[in-house]
């Protein structure tokens, strides 16, 4: 059975956790997509092909190419002051390569299962 928060005193202290528990577990890219998804609301998958090429910073937008989306439909993320804080703090380790979400792996990203 699936639980679902619905209750903003919930969702809080869901966001809470991730904030101060995920730094000392995970790694950075690990971390930042953690605390990224539930404002983005997007598939895993979705999340960890991220590319800086891709983030709009002017218009506060992340344009996601219909080949990277499920429906094969281009997608506009609006981000929130909070994802535009994390991307910064993120790119200052990873904005010099292609994937937000980088890995030493073959794919050159993060793999879904490490969130």
């Amino acid at each position: 059975m699936a639980l679902t928060i619905t209750s903003p005193d919930k969702v809080g202290k869901l966001l809470l956790a991730i904030e101060t528990t995920m730094n000392e577990k995970c790694g950075l890219e690990v971390s930042t997509a953690l605390r990224m998804a539930p404002y983005v609301f997007l598939r895993p998958g979705s999340l960890v092909w991220g590319e800086w090429t891709k983030i709009d910073w002017e218009a506060a937008e992340w344009r996601i190419p219909g080949y990277k989306m499920k429906n094969n439909k281009p997608h506009v993320v609006p981000l929130a002051r909070q994802v535009l804080e994390l991307l910064e703090n993120l790119r200052k380790y990873t904005g010099e390569g292609q994937y937000l979400f980088p890995s030493w792996g073959k794919s050159g990203y993060l793999s879904t299962n490490s969130l």
